[in-house]
């Protein structure tokens, strides 16, 4: 951690899980998966430490020291807290990340892009990432979450923990279910904060679930007097701006984060709905009480807003790690995917059609080379209970 990361008074111990990346080849290469212990104040601390798992795929727990040494007090009561990095992200080695994708994004940003045109770039640049990783020997088939829970199950041992709780947030949940079904024998308690079942749609209802999450922020505000009042068409505000946005693009400048230097964003129709659903999915963006003032000044074509709402989802939006997302997600979810499903959901729902279909990495998956999960994979069973 960067110098000044812990406070004083604080205990954190550092360290490195290494594990065999393949485990059906047990001599082959082995990674190490970066580990971070929060030491309780509690000067007798429970036996069970809890082990958190962050969102993803390909999220990093330890980004989240700052929050459970400043925002978690409940937590480390009389429990030390635990943060590991899965295989492939954050400060694990080796690292799966993706940077082909940072000069892409920063180019896409500034252009308005067809759904195709986006695509296209997306393969190629996927397909680039894919060639430089392979070359220098990472088994990509290997980064998946069954293997992310194996790696869990041996870090408890390893730490000598008889068992532990688990807190999975999102994806961290979907890997605590897989824990559970695979290892249950070391869990005593797990939370599953914004739970992410195996058998639970992704592509095929993505539109929908955009459109019920929109639908509370609206009838939220409807039922606060205030808000109601200052914002008493807060709907049909939202679908005229993103009209009045794709049809006549704003741009504006946004410093990268950590490097200050500004590169030019168009804000279009769909970068308000996409930042709607950011917003509401990242707590930690803090964005969600200022969505009816900021849907109400797009809808009035406000740059200044545009800049700000921009700025902020750029700086707050995690990074996400492609090389472990498109492991994961060619591996677990692409085999179950129905691509007529995930059509008629974005026919259903025009607003959120490019929620639908934007993601372009069902047509990555044909070349990543992540192998395929078994049909059980998807089904509730097993240890869990």
């Amino acid at each position: 951690f960067p110098a000044g990361a812990i406070p004083a008074g604080e205990r954190v111990d550092c360290g490195n899980l290494i594990v065999p990346e393949d485990r059906s080849q047990p001599d082959g290469a082995a990674i190490r998966l970066a580990v971070a212990i929060l030491r309780t104040h509690n000067p007798a601390p429970a036996p069970d430490p809890i082990l958190f798992l962050a969102d993803g795929p390909g999220g990093s727990s330890l980004d989240w020291l700052d929050y459970f040494l400043t925002g978690a007090d409940d937590l480390r009561t009389g429990r030390d807290i635990i943060l590991l990095d899965q295989r492939g992200a954050g400060h694990s080695q080796p690292n799966l990340y993706c940077f082909e994708f940072d000069s892409l994004e920063r180019a896409a940003r500034a252009r308005k892009l067809s759904l195709a045109q986006a695509q296209a770039l997306d393969v190629q640049t996927a397909a680039a990432c894919h060639d430089r990783l392979t070359a220098t020997g990472v088994h990509l088939s290997a980064y998946t979450t069954a293997a992310s829970a194996a790696d869990v199950k041996d870090l408890r041992l390893a730490l000598g923990y008889q068992s532990w709780n688990l807190y999975g947030l999102g994806y961290g949940s979907r890997l605590a279910l897989e824990v559970l079904r695979d290892y249950s024998d070391g869990v005593r308690s797990a939370v599953l904060d914004a739970a992410l079942p195996p058998q639970a749609g992704g592509w095929d209802s993505a539109a929908v679930k955009a459109k019920q999450a929109g639908i509370a922020v609206f009838a939220s505000c409807g039922k606060q007097p205030a808000c109601a009042a200052a914002y008493p068409t807060l709907a049909i505000s939202f679908g005229e701006a993103a009209d009045r946005l794709n049809a006549a693009p704003l741009t504006v400048d946004v410093a990268e984060d950590g490097t200050g230097n500004l590169s030019p964003e168009l804000i279009t129709g769909q970068s308000l709905v996409v930042g709607v659903v950011r917003t509401l999915a990242n707590p930690r963006l803090s964005l969600e009480p200022y969505l009816p003032l900021v849907i109400a000044q797009l809808d009035a074509a406000n740059p200044a807003v545009a800049q700000s709402f921009a700025q902020a989802l750029l700086v707050g939006t995690p990074i996400r790690n492609s090389g472990v997302w498109y492991s994961v997600q060619c591996h677990d979810e692409a085999p179950f995917a129905d691509p007529t499903r995930i059509q008629s959901d974005a026919d259903a729902f025009y607003r959120f059609r490019d929620l639908a279909l934007g993601d372009s990495t069902l047509a990555i998956c044909p070349g990543w080379g992540a192998g395929q999960a078994g049909p059980c994979s998807k089904h509730v069973s097993g240890g869990w209970r």
